[in-house]
């Protein structure tokens, strides 16, 4: 992985694609962590940390684009999360308590029955919780025993969640289903990035068929036209913004 100094025009002047059709990771000179990941097969740019932690599994956080951040926005908060790991903590594992710690008890089930497809039976857990939990739910957080155990089952789901949020572009829910459905990709297309997401993550991708069944269960569509499995209403971020998305 290359080493550069990073300033606004060195960033500008980073080719993307990349020329070797890979992904290349250029890390900053000044601040050994912090770099620029650029695809290998579209125009997309990412500020990204990338570090090893205590266990020699290789961590890599997105902070955003380098068309939405300036570089030194971006600079600044890979200080923060650099810090986080020379402190011995992961800043993606620090981020999933804070976003848990002060949970109660309603927003704790809610997030357990949005992140799974349910059964025609878990479909009526959310009627059995009100009626024998309801005094509780919004005035007592849960122990930290019902939290471990809930993180323990939403730590696979929110891999995938946050795949969706730094690799996809998914259309405006109030657009026309016609018009969100234009956004599309193959299975395999997008299983290919996932794979390539989790390698840089430490985390293990699973096979092709275990990742169409947790994308559908995010409620995208799935067909497969000419025996091609398909995805709609998302897509790779193949460019800047929507106008960019790849339709077929």
């Amino acid at each position: 992985m290359p080493n550069k100094k990073l300033t606004p025009n060195a960033v500008a002047r980073l080719r993307a694609p990349d020329p070797s059709g890979k992904q290349t990771l250029y890390f900053d000179a000044e601040h050994k962590g912090f770099g620029v990941l650029v695809s290998g097969a579209s125009s997309v740019k990412t500020y990204v940390v990338q570090k090893k932690l205590s266990d020699r599994r290789t961590r890599r956080i997105t902070i955003g684009a380098t068309n939405v951040l300036s570089l030194e926005e971006a600079r600044d908060r890979a200080v923060i999360m650099l810090a986080q790991f020379a402190a011995g903590q992961d800043p993606k594992e620090e981020k999933r308590k804070a976003a848990t710690r002060d949970l109660t008890l309603r927003a704790a089930m809610a997030r357990f029955l949005s992140s799974r497809e349910l059964s025609k039976s878990a479909k009526k857990w959310p009627r059995s919780f009100d009626l024998h939990l309801g005094d509780w739910q919004d005035r007592l957080a849960p122990p930290k025993v019902v939290l471990d155990k809930t993180n323990e089952y939403l730590n696979e789901q929110d891999d995938i969640a946050q795949f969706i949020q730094e690799r996809c572009v998914v259309p405006e829910p109030e657009l026309p289903v016609v018009e969100r459905q234009r956004a599309q990709i193959h299975a395999r297309e997008m299983y290919e990035e996932w794979r390539l997401w989790c390698q840089a993550s430490g985390i293990y991708p699973g096979r092709l068929s275990d990742f169409i069944d947790r994308i559908r269960a995010r409620g995208f569509a799935h067909r497969k036209p000419g025996n091609v499995d398909m995805f709609y209403g998302i897509t790779i971020q193949y460019g800047e913004g929507m106008n960019d998305v790849r339709v077929r």
